[in-house]
């Protein structure tokens, strides 16, 4: 069974609530902005700043207590939103919050940057955000799903007149700029949402879709489908028990051994590198000799001037053919030139032509045909010069 979703027109789609379910709680947006800065530049963690956001619920829910009573904060709440091991890394989180200022951490008094009820200098606009969504939130460790709800959030929900207003059009791609995930992950993360029930999409023209986006209203009814299990509360103070395990050595191997792929011309290369040359000393006659072209290019790749890819490979017999075709009075200084500061902006299509010629036929040496200079040498050395992997063209880079 197919349903359609609701067309976004005027204002009618637009949700309003006093209170939504399970109350909600106001977070300053340019306070938002601030922790996720400080989390591009690692200043702090994720967990830290899902630390910050769950301190927001326990503040709320000692907003109705009497005044003369005086609330008492303790990190096993903290960690029963927050989940993991707890404990020290809690207290990290909240070390490393207190030291730029976002949070002032106490056993009696939390202070939080963005809350209106806290002496923390914080400006910008009111963001009422369900307390369902930010419990769950906050739960989560992925980086795409926090960063998706809370652009969302930003795009969708406004609390107007006493009332939580919520509708809005939110682009993907605005998104994946302004919190740096990528455009994929953020779809992704807004599909889970979609279909959490977290996110009710609306339909609206193509003009109104790719100017501002897609339409969405944040469901202020939502509530959780599955209670996730409690946290598994581990000691991070005392040493873990030993593993136990009913056999007693671990001296073996259940793997097999890799096999090792054949070359394209069914040959398997075992060629030693300590068996090739090592020096490169370069002569006219190396130029058109392919065999000595590949000691030289191993003894280049020793020295760290070119890597054993398909894009060196083709470059460094681009450089010898373009060395054969404009060098007049040193051809092996140019080549040596060009491969040891490695200037092949210079080549041509032409010598990628005339490269890719010699190592096709340095792969299948019965093809050696039409190659420049000393062909023959191929029938001989066409086993050890099957290490010449396939190349691609540097159009394809």
């Amino acid at each position: 069974m197919t349903t359609t979703k609701p067309h976004a027109k005027g204002r009618d789609w637009w949700t309003t609530a006093t209170k939504p379910d399970g109350g909600f709680v106001l977070i300053r947006e340019d306070a938002i902005y601030s922790l996720w800065e400080a989390l591009q530049c690692d200043e702090i963690e994720l967990r830290d700043l899902r630390v910050w956001l769950a301190c927001f619920e326990l503040l709320e829910r000692r907003c109705v207590a009497d005044a003369k009573r005086t609330p008492r904060f303790t990190l096993d709440e903290l960690h029963a939103l927050v989940g993991g091991v707890g404990g020290q890394h809690l207290r990290r989180s909240l070390a490393r919050l207190s030291k730029l200022d976002f949070i002032r951490w106490s056993e009696h008094k939390i202070e939080l940057l963005g809350s209106r009820r806290s002496s923390l200098v914080s400006t910008g606009r009111l963001i009422p955000f369900p307390r369902r969504l930010l419990r769950s939130m906050v739960a989560k460790s992925h980086p795409s799903v926090v960063a998706t709800t809370l652009g969302h959030a930003i795009r969708c929900l406004y609390f107007r007149g006493g009332k939580v207003v919520s509708g809005g059009y939110c682009k993907s791609s605005w998104v994946s700029e302004t919190f740096g995930i990528s455009l994929r992950a953020v779809k992704e993360a807004r599909s889970e949402l979609v279909s959490r029930g977290v996110l009710l999409p609306h339909t609206c023209d193509q003009t109104r879709l790719n100017r501002f986006g897609l339409p969405t209203v944040v469901n202020l009814f939502w509530k959780p489908t599955t209670q996730s299990a409690p946290p598994t509360r581990k000691s991070t103070t005392q040493p873990a028990p030993p593993s136990k395990h009913s056999e007693t050595s671990y001296r073996k191997y259940e793997h097999q051994k890799p096999v090792i792929p054949p070359t394209p011309n069914g040959v398997l290369f075992r060629t030693r590198r300590r068996t090739l040359p090592t020096d490169f000393h370069v002569v006219p006659d190396d130029l058109k000799s392919p065999h000595r072209l590949v000691s030289l290019f191993y003894a280049a790749e020793s020295r760290g001037w070119v890597k054993r890819c398909e894009a060196d490979k083709l470059d460094f017999f681009a450089a010898a053919a373009h060395a054969r075709r404009v060098g007049t009075r040193n051809m092996p200084g140019l080549f040596a030139h060009l491969v040891r500061h490695r200037r092949f902006q210079f080549i041509s299509q032409e010598d990628e032509d005339d490269a890719r010629r010699v190592i096709r036929c340095l792969r299948h040496p019965l093809a050696a045909s039409g190659l420049p200079g000393n062909a023959g040498v191929l029938q001989h050395h066409g086993r050890n010069l099957a290490s010449i992997d396939v190349v691609r063209t540097r159009s394809n880079r």
